[in-house]
């Protein structure tokens, strides 16, 4: 279960979205201007979890109790990915939007291991790729954190595009709180 909290009417919120937007631009789309507005977001949550504890937070400071230890240090927290991916699942029905691509900074157009997964390449950057109406919520969460970097980059489509033509009334995923829970939010 999930619980979506909307943060747009925030300053503080709609700032940090804007700044990874533009963090989106510099390191995916170097060849390509991001003109878009933000048009609406939430935070999404495990039903669990209590929303006033977070509006307020360092965006970059965890917010969960600290966990075992992932690989490579980070905290895996199914839930709050899950919580995300799910209501991405939602906005796919709803929208018609079935493709979720997902940027993949670390990975390289040869890795071995990517060729067994859904993905594509545009101009060097690797994207992972979730498909809803194939690929389940659990799915789409697992893909979403192989493809987590140092944050995440996600975008909700309707078919394959390139990654820097964000047609208005796009949806796009990103992290907070040091890379654990994902915030969801439309440009146009």
């Amino acid at each position: 279960m999930k619980q979506a909290v909307d943060v747009y009417g925030e300053e503080r919120w709609r700032a940090y979205l804007y700044s990874r937007l533009v963090e989106y631009r510099h390191e995916v789309c170097s060849a390509h201007g991001l003109d878009t507005r933000i048009t609406s977001a939430e935070l999404v949550l495990p039903a669990s979890f209590n929303v006033n504890s977070v509006i307020d937070h360092d965006f970059d400071q965890p917010v969960f109790e600290p966990c075992p230890p992932a690989r490579g240090g980070w905290r895996l927290r199914d839930d709050a990915y899950l919580s995300g991916a799910e209501r991405l699942q939602e906005l796919s029905t709803s929208e018609g939007k079935s493709f979720l691509i997902c940027h993949s900074a670390y990975s390289k157009p040869t890795d071995p291991g990517l060729q067994k997964r859904p993905h594509l390449v545009y101009e060097s950057q690797v994207f992972r790729l979730a498909e809803f109406g194939k690929d389940t919520a659990a799915d789409a969460a697992k893909t979403l954190r192989q493809s987590r970097s140092d944050k995440v980059f996600a975008i909700l489509t309707d078919l394959h595009q390139n990654p820097c033509e964000v047609p208005s009334g796009s949806i796009f995923c990103t992290d907070v709180f040091d890379g654990e829970v994902l915030i969801v939010f439309r440009v146009q």
